[in-house]
């Protein structure tokens, strides 16, 4: 670890022991603890669905001298996929194999490059790295075998009979769901398998036309909505998006109060077909997250608003949102989600007192909460950014035993919480728990 002067700025806590007067800072002003502070937001973000914020991060820490460069390549590769980026993390991935020399990437390179040049359309491409990724399948980590699944249920898509294709793609997606090591990378997956829907179930003209009829045969049955979603997948992948939007809105309003689930369907429709940036499909997905039914649509709409909320004056708005949701008399059922998405726009706020009490209020109501590293990930960041290092060193450790211990990205969170740890016991000055941690 770095090592560098340990000074007590205004507001931060007092050292336990004087500070070491012949240690020196590193040129950079970067230390071992910066690295790592910046790591975990980085990868809180992209955990809960903001890849921007998190690929802004990475970029940064490329930059660094001395870091993972293979890693931190791999990771913002990931972030600007998920962010639909991909001529970017095509060329990032070029230039990290020219520098290491071809037949040196490794298996999650192969991955990432496939998933690049699907999203660009670019299919034999991509079908291309589907023999180095088998071949080093062992060299996946449990988060990137979620991804591998994604990449084959891409691939099977493109299936020469449109049926068995549509199948196998499913049962891929299918895979990567349950591959998912956490909450909300579950959640993602959940997501990209409702995009792949959007296209899989694309009727063909007779189709079309067959459900056209039973929309209005069956009218007001499951029939009925059953065939107007399919006239509305058809009508999108045919570039009719507001005919489609206006043929699930006309659903919606003669359903009937016991069709809930069928409302939460079409609203998450109108949210995926029309974007959660504003409009109709925003308040699709608002309505989604405020009186839906079931807590899986919910959570799909609650990160697809955040994700789209992360600049003014859409993210105040949504803040404002959560809190009316959080305030609400009735415990929304998923109220740990919205505390943690608070805490979370309020440490981009730097209102560092409304983050930790949003966290706390989760750790004290949801004790077992599979949320839990996340929020003692909110309480170390806003620690670590006021220089409150004693506190760092609580919430830090608290962070080390919640975290997965199967999953890789559980034993590198516990890596770089433990390097946080040891640098907050450093620049509290005292030196001998540094030493120990």
């Amino acid at each position: 670890m770095s090592t560098w002067v340990a000074t007590v700025a205004s507001g931060a806590q007092e050292p336990l022991n004087a500070p070491a007067p012949l240690i020196s800072a590193p040129a950079s002003g970067v230390t071992a603890g910066d690295t790592a502070a910046q790591l975990i937001s980085a990868q809180r973000a992209l955990e809960m669905g903001m890849p921007a914020t998190a690929a802004e991060i990475f970029r940064e820490l490329l930059k660094r001298p001395g870091i993972d460069e293979r890693s931190i390549t791999l990771s913002l590769s990931a972030a600007l996929i998920a962010d639909n980026r991909a001529p970017e993390a095509e060329r990032l991935l070029a230039a990290f194999k020219n520098k290491v020399g071809a037949g040196h990437e490794g298996a999650a390179w192969h991955l990432y490059a496939g998933l690049a040049a699907m999203q660009m359309n670019r299919v034999e491409p991509a079908r291309g790295e589907l023999p180095p990724v088998k071949e080093r399948e062992s060299e996946l980590t449990p988060e990137e075998r979620s991804w591998w699944f994604y990449l084959q249920g891409l691939l099977a898509e493109k299936g020469p009979d449109r049926a068995r294709a549509a199948e196998a793609a499913r049962g891929f997606y299918e895979q990567a769901i349950e591959a998912a090591t956490s909450t909300y990378a579950r959640v993602g997956f959940q997501i990209a398998r409702e995009q792949a829907l959007l296209r899989i179930r694309v009727p063909t003209p007779a189709e079309l036309e067959l459900s056209r009829q039973q929309m209005e045969t069956w009218r007001g049955r499951d029939l009925g909505y059953g065939a107007a979603e399919t006239v509305a997948v058809g009508l999108n992948a045919q570039g009719n998006r507001t005919q489609a939007l206006a043929v699930l809105n006309e659903q919606l309003l003669g359903l009937p109060a016991q069709e809930r689930a069928r409302e939460d369907r079409f609203r998450l429709l109108i949210g995926m077909i029309a974007g959660a940036g504003d409009g109709v499909g925003r308040n699709a997905l608002l309505q989604l997250l405020r009186s839906g039914r079931d807590i899986e649509p919910q959570r799909i709409a609650l990160q697809l608003l955040a994700e789209k909320s992360t600049t003014e004056p859409l993210r105040g708005q949504f803040r404002a949102e959560l809190s009316r949701l959080i305030a609400a008399p009735v415990p929304h059922p998923i109220y740990e989600d919205l505390l943690l998405f608070r805490a979370n726009f309020s440490l981009a706020e730097k209102n560092f007192i409304a983050a930790e009490e949003d966290a706390r209020a989760l750790l004290d109501k949801f004790p077992g909460s599979a949320l839990k590293p996340l929020a003692l990930a909110v309480l170390t960041s806003s620690a670590w950014e006021q220089r409150r290092y004693r506190t760092v060193v609580e919430s830090a450790m608290r962070a080390v035993e919640a975290q997965s211990k199967d999953s890789s990205s559980g034993r590198q969170a516990r890596a770089e919480l433990n390097v946080l740890v040891a640098e907050a016991w450093f620049r509290a000055g005292d030196f001998r728990s540094s030493a120990d941690a």
